[in-house]
């Protein structure tokens, strides 16, 4: 696959920051910036209001709401088709977006629809950014309902195949979008000596998760190599790499190719270039789909729902507390003056100086 036939949308703020830098690593790469907030993406360098811009005028944002995102998304889908028919030399898409966003989250998994229908033969990839621990309860909410519509778009191959950027790494969020891109950039540059470009098309278009390994040429062991290039990805890894597609430029100085293929099991298509300098570089496409990132969101939404209830009970027992020692402390003050003495206060002239 060439990089000149590839078309990535950024949707969202997030989808659009992403976008940016991936555009950044090579001009031959073909973008749109889709979004319902034009502050977010004209600030970014590679954004072209002309050429690279599918805004939705007059929603000034969704406030997270993807059901307001849904709506605006309808009314301007025919747009959306249009301006996709004249693409016709991108044959493959690619989405980026974040997970728990309105816009982004919305699109993402709409517009696929869209394209599928009105161009069938495109083949569409998904790259999604799972949030971290500390965000709200409406970012797991959001992320939990964008979970449940890939898998339909999946099921019902809208979406070839995902892969999901893990926000809880030790990075910023700048650099985790360098890093994510860098690797996404990385699977198209695989190309050399035995492998051409329809090898890496096997790659983009195979139906599931895929992960892209770098392999420290200073690290002999398989094992370790492997480890140590899934522990350095700042995306989500399935619980195992089982695959449907295997590509691979391997070091033969560092690398065993018989160690590699006893680590990694192939089921249908697999292809290696051998070199001698570099380190090596695998592409795994067809994996199941991990259910780290759905799992962590799971649980802090649960434990963000468990403190904010213990929050609330504190609360209440403080309020009751206080109202108690309120009836008290009147009690004891009626107790200690009468009326009679009240009276009898107010009749002395001298209280009033």
């Amino acid at each position: 696959m060439k990089k000149s036939s590839v078309l990535a949308i950024g949707c969202g703020g997030a989808g659009n920051r992403l976008l940016n830098e991936f555009l950044e690593l090579d001009r031959r790469y073909t973008g749109i910036f889709m979004n319902t907030n034009m502050a977010e993406m004209e600030d970014l360098k590679h954004f072209d209001r002309e050429r690279r811009c599918f805004y939705i005028p007059n929603a000034d944002g969704t406030g997270k709401d993807r059901k307001l995102a849904e709506q605006y998304i309808k009314d301007e889908a025919a747009k959306f088709v249009e301006m996709i028919k004249k693409f016709t030399n991108q044959n493959h898409i690619i989405f980026l977006t974040s997970a728990n966003g309105g816009t982004g989250s919305k699109a993402s998994v709409m517009l696929p629809r869209l394209i599928k229908a009105a161009c069938p033969d495109k083949t569409i990839s998904l790259i999604a950014t799972y949030p971290n621990i500390d965000e709200s309860d409406m970012d797991f909410e959001n992320s939990l309902d964008f979970w449940e519509e890939v898998k339909t778009c999946r099921k019902r191959k809208f979406i070839d195949n995902v892969r999901f950027i893990d926000n809880n790494k030790p990075y910023t969020e700048d650099e985790i979008n360098k890093l994510a891109m860098k690797e996404l950039d990385d699977s198209f540059n695989i190309m050399e000596g035995k492998l051409d470009s329809s090898d890496v098309t096997r790659y983009h278009v195979s139906n599931g998760y895929n992960v892209v390994l770098r392999l420290d040429s200073d690290v002999s062991s398989i094992k370790r190599a492997i480890d140590m290039a899934l522990s350095k990805s700042v995306y989500y890894i399935p619980e195992n790499l089982e695959c449907d597609v295997l590509i691979g430029n391997i070091n033969s100085e560092s690398h065993s190719l018989a160690d590699i293929r006893e680590k990694i099991e192939c089921y249908d298509f697999s292809k290696f270039n051998t070199k001698t300098e570099g380190d090596s570089l695998l592409l795994i496409g067809g994996c199941i789909m991990p259910t780290e990132a759905i799992e962590l969101v799971q649980e802090s939404l649960e434990d963000l729902k468990n403190r904010r209830n213990r929050r609330q009970r504190e609360e209440e027992v403080v309020i009751t507390r206080n109202k108690k020692e309120t009836v008290k402390k009147e009690k004891e003050t009626s107790s200690r003056v009468t009326a009679e003495d009240l009276d009898a206060m107010y009749e002395d002239d001298s209280f009033w100086d």
